[in-house]
């Protein structure tokens, strides 16, 4: 087994070494069978021919390195399981003391359907992970902050079909499950008479990216009550385009105006009596 590996013509170096992965391979025992230049230098090392022949725990003690153990466990997992492993996520200790977060893949090589060692090459994925860790630390913090202030949230995809959406925007369509909202479109609420202007708004939004604002209609609740809502909509646009609706109910705001009107048409039809009554003492003096 060990010509075969020596048999890996000098034309496999040259390619492996303009990968920008990290790659290694290791016979059936894990020693160090050859790897390219990105990853010999990663271990501290200057050329792939340096570690040849060594475990992980032979190089990673030389180099004083805590990662052997985690890279032993997942190869002898491999091995016994027969089974290729891919993208799985792994924390990683560099020579200089770096953490990084890597994306590792290791195959099973074989002769004859005989094991004889495994082929391994990762990524640097630290800076992803570390987007992905504040993006989602911005979510939280921002959803939070819609849940304080009442606010009913849908983020959908651009067919309008409900990908997610909070506690509060349930509340205002009168359901206290969330399932029976997901996978629904919105449009499945909004009363009839507001479909065009529903449609009207998103096409708009999907193919010229015009943000909804202010956009005033109503839907129809669990039960089968209409209740006006404002609607403020956008895409995100994060590799796949999702729109996000922020929705308040108007119900507060129309009872308000609606007992405002009353008052104010009491106070006109109070001033008109008053107004009659006058003219009619008018009336009788002359």
């Amino acid at each position: 087994m060990d010509n075969l590996f020596q048999e890996i013509p000098k034309l496999w170096q040259l390619l492996v070494n303009c990968m920008p992965e990290y790659v290694f391979w290791k016979d059936i025992n894990l020693k160090y069978m050859g790897c390219n230049n990105n990853y010999a230098n990663l271990l501290g090392f200057k050329y792939p021919k340096d570690i040849i022949g060594k475990t992980d725990e032979e190089l990673f003690r030389l180099n004083k390195l805590n990662n052997a153990n985690l890279f032993t466990k997942t190869d002898q997992k491999v091995i016994k399981e027969q089974k290729n492993i891919t993208n799985i996520i792994e924390e990683y200790t560099t020579v200089t003391g770096e953490n990084l977060w890597i994306s590792i893949n290791r195959i099973l090589i074989k002769d004859k359907n005989e094991i004889i060692g495994i082929f391994g090459f990762f990524k640097d994925i630290t800076k992803e992970t570390y987007l992905n860790q504040k993006l989602e630390y911005s979510e939280e913090k921002y959803k939070d902050l819609i849940e304080f202030t009442n606010t009913g949230y849908v983020i959908m995809n651009t067919n309008l079909a409900i990908l997610e959406c909070n506690q509060n925007f349930a509340s205002i369509l009168g359901k206290n499950s969330l399932g029976s909202i997901i996978n629904n479109s919105l449009k499945l609420w909004v009363h009839i008479d507001d479909i065009h202007k529903f449609e009207t708004s998103f096409k708009k939004l999907i193919k010229d990216k015009i943000q909804i604002n202010n956009l005033e209609i109503n839907i129809v609740d669990a039960k089968d009550q209409l209740k006006p809502i404002h609607l403020v909509a956008n895409i995100i646009e994060n590799g796949e385009n999702r729109i996000l609706c922020l929705i308040r109910s108007m119900m507060e705001e129309k009872i308000d105006r609606d007992i405002k009107r009353i008052h104010s048409q009491k106070h006109k039809d109070a001033l008109l009596q008053k107004i009659r009554e006058i003219r009619s003492d008018l009336k009788k003096l002359v």
